[in-house]
């Protein structure tokens, strides 16, 4: 028996890695992220992802690291929402489960000397995934995400993935 409802073609996405780092990678045109009804706690998680602007001007300025970004990495995230299914308890209204759960899943770029690629792309992955989870600002989506990160448990970008 299956603990969730049927996943539909709405609750998968997926988004080439090259494209989450765009200058309009952030723009969500089917929710507002954070607007004027914004809480402080939601300006203070928006702070954590203005280093987004510098990681685009990083790539502006760096040819050779724009250029392997850009071309040679084609690695994609798969991201989907699960909603767990109605037992008779949630249903009356009793039942402390999330609306739903999002599950992602990624193959970071490899080479061995290109860290600083893996841990762009986790940076990358890290902000769209925190958009997703919070389409509903009240009750954010627990997160699982998986996938071959290409990387030392220790490294920069699984460190980053774990703990973002």
């Amino acid at each position: 028996t299956s603990v969730f409802e049927m996943a539909t073609s709405e609750d998968m996405q997926e988004f080439p890695l090259r494209s989450l780092l765009t200058k309009d990678a952030s723009l969500d045109e089917d929710s507002e992220y954070y607007n004027a009804k914004s809480t402080v706690r939601d300006i203070v998680e928006l702070e954590r992802w203005e280093s987004m602007n510098s990681i685009r001007q990083l790539l502006e300025v760096h040819d050779e690291v724009r250029r392997v970004y850009s071309e040679s990495v084609g690695q994609i995230l798969q991201v989907v929402r699960l909603t767990p299914k109605q037992s008779n308890s949630s249903k009356q209204g009793r039942s402390s489960k999330p609306n739903s759960i999002v599950v992602a899943n990624t193959h970071l770029f490899y080479h061995p000397m290109a860290g600083h690629i893996r841990l762009l792309q986790a940076f990358a992955i890290c902000h769209k995934l925190d958009q997703i989870r919070r389409k509903d600002p009240k009750r954010p989506a627990p997160l699982l995400i998986c996938g071959d990160f290409n990387s030392d448990p220790l490294s920069g970008a699984v460190r980053l993935l774990t703990n973002r």
